[in-house]
């Protein structure tokens, strides 16, 4: 199959040409296209093609896919998924994939010096057009956005192919072609400057030099600019004669570190590495022949535990890195830890998509999805990605790409047989070392602490089985105690009989040379080895053996340096939030666990754990503490109050959001053991507490599993007032997520639990976002009830931010009743309450609604000064949300002062910052912001697109209010450029929207939508 949309949308298959039944049906299929290898709401697909949708609409659209299915002739090509449907395409498949390969490729050649493999690689790329993107149908606003940027993509590759040609010197064969495209760009200023160098080199200088006045006419007269720095370098070189004038230099790509990270995950590589040679040409072979035929290389590396698997991954990886220029991924995915799960493939795939810059809240629930999701992000990119200590091939099966760039190397003691057999991964089993490399990794690691030649290095290594794990800890022994020789040390293991005769069969024997090297710890540095066990997470930093060991930190970066020179620890990352951080191989893991069960007591070790807990709690609540202002808007149960020492909280939690991300999977872990170990109380508060990092990040599925962990623990417990929080927050998240029936279920509950407790402060929490629900979903009046009644229980419990933000709510229903002072005075209170407590997200959302304020009351001046005055308070959190909404309310603003391309700068940025984010209803509001702003300009046909993308949005999130003013202002606009009778439709289904949420407000708002139709 061949699909085509470089030109007029085509598909053929088998090399004929396959038509299609109708209009609608081409649409649908250029929706697919425009989102290949992932779903499309069933929504969004109805909402582009009708608009109106009949009642059979949904119906209608399973039969336009059935009819497409049968045109493409393969069932699969379309595939039903929960929230929509989703078009495969392979490599090969796709003309707009292969040209923006082919320009990828052609801008590596010239950023790397190599103009002429440039030049060809582009002018193939550009050769793939056949006309304008998607043909007549780019103007359908469904698919204006992405003919728009392929048309960009178009231009700018046909810049980059002509400034190859400027530097092969073939600026006479180009004079013509540069005049059309000035002519059809006269903006464009990098075409202007290629047509006066290719003038001037060809001896036409005075043409040059009227090609860059007619340029400084045309951008004065239409956007009010003098030419910028490169244009007016040129026009001076040109003046000066200078007849060697170079080519302007390509453009840099930009890209933005948010939107399309480029993720460097590897481990450090083993800087004394031996041996591996036959494995390691081996794998390049592999992956050039896979290169070769043009699919992704799933490479695997089986073994017993212990013998090097990952060393080994990790080297190759870093010796082939550099030929994956889109980044490399690498996961412990703990199939064989003795105390923890393997990693769910749901798991991993949220860590890869985020780590590839998805935004949490794009990330759908669906296992399924999640793994498709992940393979369009990879599809034509040059990741690679490391999974090491993989359970089996069904744990890996949903991480695997399909783009050809893509490879993937797998560590595991499974044999992996299912991905030979489906997937064709060509496996390599990785032996125990030789007798001579087995020397040299004793030599390298001991250094000048022995002789290379002294034949004991043989004996031991023979001893050690050629195992590397036994090899490093022995060298590592070697290297550290100057008395202790080669031959000592092989003394040592021959006497251990039964020792070596483990070591010599495998994994049970290595647990014989951990002893060796736990042996000569210090009694504390042996001691926290054994506790360090009890944590069941991945890494850690040197400030949790402190409640461990029941010590302050002085000396515990001495135990620390003790375990990794023991090579019992390792390294996991040496600047970090809270400093460097460590993890056990999980073979040493599970001797330190043995160890601590026969060494420690229980109670010894459920103090251990006691403590270690209560810190993670402690320091959890501190960090919210120093982001909310205080003890504000959590709940506290019956777990004693433990307060963090004052100098550890301020070396950790200098940036409190930064150290709670950085400590995510402990926070996870710790909830859970807390769980099991039936300290419930500190379950739900931690779990509680843990909503600032999961609301700040959109950690949804932590969110999710810690607070039904902990609902489940305190309901063992009997623990009512842990049952209410954690339905509450389980309500919460639904509201978040905008799952509004969901939400007002469980917040409902959550509340009548509250209120059977007599928990005040439960139930004022409950309202103010039972308040929120309320006034999103249309019923204003009981949103103002329970506003004032959370108020007022909140302010008896000392919750001043929580207090804070339900003024907020009640001055944005006064504001939206046109009652404005009391909103500005509730406004400012909230204001003063956040300034005193040093909660800057807070006094930035006091500040846009008294932003708002101003706007409604016609303002602009102030507006624009509360606006701004809230910019920098957003931009110091991260908070791109609030980021959104400001510049939004900036924008609106900024027009009513009448500062048209402020403004429309403004609401450009607000658009941007709220899809970077993900956020609908922040992207929703900007666009209509900005609609709004080019019909108030005359500027009808950009409006347009702009409002039918609010009207969408809004739509697909069940907004009916702010969703009949989009339609409102799209309606508006449409009369005006002479549709009349499509405004009058948006007005009678905005009224009969509107007449369904039985409200004073909707039928006010529906009142002055039906005057529009008299």
């Amino acid at each position: 199959m061949r699909l085509r949309v470089l030109g007029p949308l085509e598909i053929t298959v088998d090399g004929a040409s396959v038509p299609l039944r109708s209009e609608k049906q081409r649409l649908l299929l250029a929706l697919l296209i425009g989102n290949a290898n992932a779903p499309t709401a069933g929504s969004r697909l109805i909402g582009a093609l009708w608009e109106e949708p009949p009642a059979s609409a949904h119906e209608n659209l399973r039969l336009y896919v059935y009819h497409l299915r049968k045109a493409l002739g393969d069932r699969d090509r379309v595939v039903r998924h929960p929230s929509g449907y989703a078009l495969s395409v392979g490599a090969g498949e796709l003309d707009a994939a292969d040209f923006e390969a082919l320009t990828a490729e052609g801008a590596r050649a010239m950023n790397g010096g190599d103009p002429t493999t440039g030049r060809r690689l582009l002018a193939r790329a550009l050769e793939l057009w056949r006309g304008p993107a998607y043909g007549n149908l780019a103007d359908h606003p469904a698919i204006w956005p992405a003919a728009t940027r392929l048309e960009e993509a178009r231009l700018r590759a046909a810049e980059l192919r002509i400034t190859a040609d400027l530097t092969l010197g073939r600026h006479e064969d180009l004079i013509g072609e540069l005049t059309g495209l000035v002519a059809e760009h006269p903006t464009r200023e990098r075409l202007r400057a290629h047509l006066m160098l290719a003038l001037h080199r060809a001896g036409r200088r005075a043409e040059a030099l009227e090609t860059f006045r007619e340029g400084r006419r045309v951008l004065i007269g239409e956007l009010g600019l003098e030419p910028g720095a490169e244009l007016r370098a040129l026009h001076e070189e040109i003046l000066r004669g200078d007849s060697g004038v170079p080519a302007p230099r390509p453009a840099e790509p930009k890209t933005s570190p948010n939107l399309f990270p480029t993720p460097a995950q590897l481990p450090h590589d083993v800087a004394d590495f031996v041996g591996r040679a036959d494995e390691l040409t081996e794998l390049d072979r592999l992956l050039d022949l896979r290169r070769r035929q043009g699919v992704p290389a799933f490479l695997g590396l089986t073994g017993m535990g212990g013998v090097g698997k990952t060393g080994l991954a990790v080297h190759w990886a870093h010796r082939v890195a550099g030929r994956f220029t889109d980044g490399q991924l690498y996961v412990d995915l703990r199939g064989y830890a003795e105390d923890a799960e393997p990693l769910a493939p749901r798991q991993v795939v949220d860590r890869f998509l985020r780590a590839l810059g998805v935004p949490g809240s794009r990330i759908p629930d669906d296992v399924d999805e999640r793994a498709g999701l992940l393979r369009s992000v990879l599809s034509r990119r040059r990741v690679l990605l490391v999974l090491d200590n993989a359970r089996d091939a069904g744990q890996v099966r949903p991480l695997l790409p399909g783009s050809p760039g893509c490879a993937v190397m797998v560590t595991s003691r499974d044999g992996l047989d299912g991905l030979v057999a489906q997937e064709r991964a060509d496996i390599l089993r990785v032996d125990t070392l030789g007798d001579r490399e087995g020397v040299a990794v004793l030599a390298g690691l001991a250094g000048g602490a022995v002789d290379p030649a002294d034949p004991e290095l043989a004996r031991l290594s023979e001893l050690c089985g050629g195992l590397p794990l036994a090899l490093r800890i022995a060298g590592a022994r070697l290297a550290g105690r100057s008395r202790l020789t080669a031959g000592v040390l092989a003394g040592h293991l021959t006497d251990e009989r039964n020792r070596l005769s483990e070591l010599s069969h495998g994994g049970v024997r290595v647990r014989a040379n951990f002893g060796l090297s736990y042996r000569d710890l210090d009694p504390a540095a042996a001691t926290l080895f054994r506790r360090l066990s009890l944590l069941g997470v991945p890494d850690f930093g040197e400030w949790a053996g402190g409640p461990l060991l029941g010590i302050a930190r002085e000396p515990l970066g001495e135990l620390f340096e003790q375990l990794v020179a023991a090579q019992l620890l390792e390294v996991v990352a040496q600047e970090h939030a809270g400093g460097v951080r460590y993890r056990f191989h999980d073979l040493v893991r599970l001797f330190a666990r043995e160890r601590a069960l026969e060494e420690d007591d229980e109670s010894a070790r459920a103090e251990a754990m006691a403590r270690s807990l209560g810190t993670w709690l402690a320091l959890a609540q501190e960090a919210h503490r120093r982001e909310y202002g205080g003890d504000f808007a959590v709940l506290r149960g019956g777990t004693p109050r433990r307060l963090p020492d004052p100098a550890l909280a301020d070396a950790l939690l200098g940036e409190p959001i930064e150290w709670l991300a950085a400590e995510r999977a402990g926070l996870v872990s710790a909830v859970s053991q807390a769980a099991d170990l039936g300290l419930a109380s500190l379950a739900w508060e931690l779990a509680m507490t843990c909503v600032t990092l999961f609301e700040a990040r959109s950690l949804f599925d932590d969110w999710r599993s810690t607070h039904e962990i902990a609902l489940a623990a305190a309901h063992a417990a009997g623990d009512r007032l842990g049952e209410a929080a954690m339905v509450y927050g389980l309500g919460s998240l639904a509201l978040f997520r905008q799952e509004y029936a969901s939400a007002a279920e469980q917040l409902e509950d959550a509340s009548a639990r509250f209120e059977a407790i007599d928990s005040d402060h439960g139930v004022g929490l409950t309202l103010r976002n039972l308040a929120l629900l309320d006034r999103i979903t249309g019923t204003p009046e009981r949103a103002h009830h329970r506003y004032k009644e959370a108020a007022d229980l909140l302010g008896e419990a000392g919750d001043r931010a929580a207090q804070a933000h339900a003024g907020i709510g009640l001055a944005q229903i006064k504001l939206e009743e046109g009652v404005f002072a009391e909103a500005e005075a509730l406004l400012r209170d909230s204001l003063r309450t956040f300034e005193d407590i040093g909660n800057r997200r807070g006094q930035a959302q006091a500040l846009f609604r008294l932003g708002d304020a101003y706007v409604r009351q016609e303002q602009p001046a102030p507006a624009r000064d509360s606006f701004a005055a809230a910019l920098p308070l957003v931009r110091a959190i991260g908070d791109l949300v609030g980021e959104a909404y400001l510049l939004r309310g900036l924008g609106q603003a900024q027009l009513a002062a009448g500062e048209r391309t402020d403004a429309e700068t403004s609401m450009k940025a607000a658009v941007a910052a709220a899809q970077r984010v993900g956020d609908q209803f922040a992207e929703a509001s900007a666009s209509l912001g900005l609609g709004r702003l080019y019909e108030s300009g005359d500027d009808l046909g950009a409006a347009v697109p702009h409002l039918e993308r609010s009207v969408t949005l809004f739509a697909e999130m069940d907004n009916t209010t702010w969703r009949a003013r989009a339609m409102d202002a799209l309606a508006i606009t449409l009369r005006r450029v002479g549709d009349d009778e499509a405004a009058r439709a948006l007005w009678e289904r905005a009224c009969s929207l509107l007449d369904g949420l039985d409200s004073p407000e909707a039928a006010r708002q529906a009142a002055e939508l039906r005057s529009r139709l008299e």
